[in-house]
């Protein structure tokens, strides 16, 4: 599977998807926790890097950090997905999945 980009933002469109070489995307107005009820596949044993939180930085907390996230130029990633359970996320969010890790 293709390295993924999600987004949850306004869109005149319920959702909308594509790809760009080797990369998928999926644009929805639905939120991640959703998604991620539906779908966990779609990052479990995987990784993420996140660019928004509701519209800005995710600033990690104290528990994420020792989980083994890290933040280099304003951009979270995470250590491998094992579990849906307590990831971040707000509304106008922007993740990055990946296959390996950024």
């Amino acid at each position: 599977m293709a390295d993924m980009h999600f987004e949850t933002q306004p869109s005149p469109l319920p959702r909308a998807t594509g790809s760009h070489g080797t990369y998928d995307w999926l644009t929805t107005e639905r939120e991640l926790e959703g998604l991620l009820k539906l779908c966990a596949e779609l990052v479990l044993g995987k990784y993420l890097a996140v660019t928004s939180m509701d519209s800005g930085p995710l600033i990690l907390s104290d528990s994420e950090r020792g989980a083994g996230w890290i933040t280099r130029g304003g951009i979270a990633y995470s250590p491998q997905i094992e579990s849906v359970e307590g990831l971040a996320h707000d509304g106008f969010d922007e993740w990055y999945v990946f296959n390996a890790p950024c």
